[in-house]
């Protein structure tokens, strides 16, 4: 069974011994997530589904034909961005980059998610042929997170990344630059993914640099329990059940990572990809580690929170 769900208060894991070059494909699989992402939609008037004394304010809604239910109401502005058109768009991209030489497309591997009834779809694009090596062992390879959404919950969306095989951890960054986000609205501008696909690329390696550096830059008692009473704070209400629980996999990872930033972006990557997600919500996990992911990108992007002592400058030089 894919180690996904586990108790907090269980035993955790080793998570440095979960996956092998062999078998991650069928460890991120995950069957209890809705997959086809190419289901029909099309935008209406919200008054053809009024009664005839009801005004709309011009809205209109995203309809899905073959569940026949709304999927969202939005203003006259919104323009619909269909899955089939954006997910094209990155296909083309990526095989372009590829006959050009600059993607290797060797044992390349998707994953699709729909998720809120179809509100939302996530597909990750994994290249293991470009790969770093981080340390002794540890191997990251490149991968895609692309989003779109009919529910306005976000906007269409390529964001760059790693994976790490041996725990089988989504690998995030906090650079801005290395995501685009485009609104639903107006026209599309599809160069715009290829022009970042390629820098996904292109800085993968400096990507990789950046991580090999956070082993060689330590992390003390106090600034661990910053980072961890960061990610462990909703509102401005400290959890002290989530406190305890990050604690818990930082002590976990630095017994074979040490203790350093490394050990403790591991322990933040192992939450947002592995840990407990509320039964109610399971149709949705993906969308939870994509929340996850983004609360990490936000903590690396607080300096005084995050803080690795490496050298910033040559950080992401394209």
């Amino acid at each position: 069974m894919t180690p996904t769900l586990f108790e907090a208060n269980n035993v955790l894991p080793d998570f440095n011994s979960m996956a092998t070059e062999n078998n991650w494909r069928d460890l991120i699989v995950d069957d209890r997530t809705n997959s086809n992402i190419f289901f029909d939609v099309n935008i209406q008037p919200l008054k053809a589904h009024l009664n005839s004394n009801m005004t709309d304010n011009d809205n209109q809604i995203v309809f899905d034909s073959e569940a026949n239910h709304i999927i969202a109401v939005h203003g006259s502005r919104y323009t619909l961005l269909k899955n089939s058109d954006a997910f094209d768009s990155v296909n083309e991209a990526v095989n372009t980059l590829a006959e050009n030489g600059v993607l290797n497309m060797d044992g390349a591997f998707i994953k699709d998610a729909v998720v809120n009834k179809g509100g939302k779809v996530i597909r990750q694009y994994f290249f293991p042929a470009h790969m770093v090596q981080i340390g002794s062992g540890d191997k990251v390879i490149l991968r895609l997170v692309v989003v779109n959404s009919y529910d306005g919950s976000c906007n269409f969306q390529v964001q760059a990344g790693g994976f790490r095989i041996v725990c089988t951890n989504g690998m995030v960054t906090g650079e801005k630059f290395l995501s685009l986000d485009v609104r639903h609205t107006g026209t599309m501008d599809f160069a715009q993914v290829t022009r970042q696909v390629t820098t996904a690329v292109s800085s993968f390696e400096n990507m990789g640099d950046y991580w090999s550096k956070l082993i060689n830059s330590p992390l003390n008692r106090k600034d661990a329990d910053k980072i961890i009473t960061d990610m462990s704070t909703v509102g401005r209400e400290l959890s002290m059940s989530k406190f305890d629980m990050f604690d818990r996999l930082y002590t976990d990872h630095k017994k074979t990572l040490g203790e350093n930033h490394w050990a403790m972006y591991n322990s933040l990557t192992a939450w947002a990809t592995h840990y407990k997600v509320n039964e109610s919500n399971i149709s949705n996990i993906d969308n939870v580690r994509l929340d996850r992911e983004k609360s990490i990108q936000n903590l690396m992007r607080k300096p005084a929170i995050w803080n690795p002592v490496v050298n910033k400058t040559a950080q992401f030089l394209l």
